[in-house]
């Protein structure tokens, strides 16, 4: 039996549904068929199913059907069965945080997670999702076990460049779940993606503590997507004068004008309307809690898709956040596929209001986007 030992150090908490059980942390379960897809795709140099077929040919695998899993068993375990654990949520206000504190708990107050919000306003955290985050001279012990020793220099040949371009756990290409082989330089990180050719990385470096971290992500994840009170969506921005089409953004708020019958102030470009920030990730819905707690659900009209993540990938190691396109998400599946925005409040759905869009048949180049809109912010800085 063949052994690997790797040692991993924790960068950012990793958000877990099972916070309140003895030793939470990384799990086999979800590692290990990250870890298999990478490998195989890296056998087939790109091609996973190709990766497959040289690895049935090889004797590695051990599964048959669309998952086939490599020949080795996985062991993770933790030097501390205790870790921190954080509240998350995308705004916890000053009156909320004094009463968090006084409890002890750990809190990142405005993060780039909002789906347990309600929970923390309500002073419910027990039954939210926690960020658990292990301490500086903590570390995961993953152990690696396969008669094979040729799976086994594979994986070992791969695993700086695994843990580099992957992160674990819930909203992970938001920077939460971030690990990497402990007493290993931030230069060898770097090296990592410059080894796989990554056209456009961006990098800021960040004094404080974790809170101040996820505040600049979620801070330009704002500006790139959605916009904030200073700053138009480079999104938008990006699609009026690269292709001539302007967001929904508008068509959402003159339905929401018309159901609440209150004033909504509407930007709105005379171009072709698509729905533009599906191409960052799909949202389950909006809310207009000023207009008659209004709610926009957003489904796919053939049912055909129910997730697309964000091609936009965040790595943080130390205190240095890196931004980049995700190589793992840039088929753009959802490109000329149609929605529907179904408009609710409390007591009634607006059936007559629906909205039907179509996401733009065009070549969204991330690393492009990315490159011209990051330009515009000085203090991020581009790896050469």
């Amino acid at each position: 039996m063949k052994t690997l030992k790797i040692i991993l150090k924790q960068h950012t908490p990793i958000i877990h549904f099972q916070h309140d059980q003895y030793g939470a942390t990384l799990r086999a379960t979800e590692v290990k068929p990250k870890l298999d897809r990478f490998i195989l795709t890296k056998l087939g140099e790109g091609n996973y199913e190709e990766g497959n077929r040289i690895a049935k040919e090889k004797g590695w695998l051990i599964a048959k059907g669309d998952h086939p899993a490599l020949d080795y068993k996985m062991r993770i375990e933790s030097s501390n069965d205790h870790p921190d654990k954080y509240i998350l949520a995308s705004y916890i206000s000053k009156k909320d945080m004094m009463k968090y504190d006084e409890r002890k708990y750990n809190v990142i107050r405005q993060s780039p997670y909002f789906a347990d919000d309600k929970l923390i306003r309500d002073n419910s955290p027990e039954e939210a999702k926690l960020g658990i985050m292990l301490g500086q001279n903590d570390h995961i012990e993953v152990k690696i076990l396969s008669m094979n020793k040729d799976i086994i220099n594979e994986i070992e040949k791969n695993t700086n460049l695994f843990f580099a371009q992957t992160n674990f756990g819930s909203r992970q290409n938001k920077g939460f779940g971030c690990f990497f082989p402990k007493d290993i330089s931030e230069q060898v990180f770097i090296d990592c993606f410059e080894e796989e050719n990554f056209p456009a990385i961006y990098y800021l470096p960040v004094r404080g503590e974790i809170d101040v971290v996820f505040r600049e992500i979620d801070s330009i994840y704002k500006k790139l997507k959605s916009g904030d009170q200073n700053s138009e969506s480079e999104l938008r921005i990006y699609f009026n004068e690269s292709f001539n089409i302007e967001w929904e953004k508008p068509v959402i708020q003159e339905k929401i004008a018309k159901i609440s019958r209150k004033n909504i102030h509407i930007d709105k470009e005379d171009l072709e309307i698509m729905f533009v920030r599906s191409l960052l990730g799909l949202p389950e819905l909006y809310e207009y809690p000023k207009h008659n707690k209004l709610k926009v659900r957003v489904k796919s009209k053939d049912k055909s898709i129910e997730r697309y993540s964000s091609p936009i990938l965040f790595k943080v190691f130390d205190n240095c956040i890196y931004i980049m396109a995700n190589k793992n998400q840039l088929n753009n599946i959802i490109a000329n596929k149609e929605f529907e925005f179904v408009f609710a409040d409390e007591n009634q759905e607006y059936t007559d209001e629906k909205i039907t869009l179509a996401v733009p048949n065009v070549s969204f180049d991330v690393n492009d986007f990315l490159s011209q809109s990051l330009s515009n912010y000085k203090k991020w800085e581009r790896i050469p």
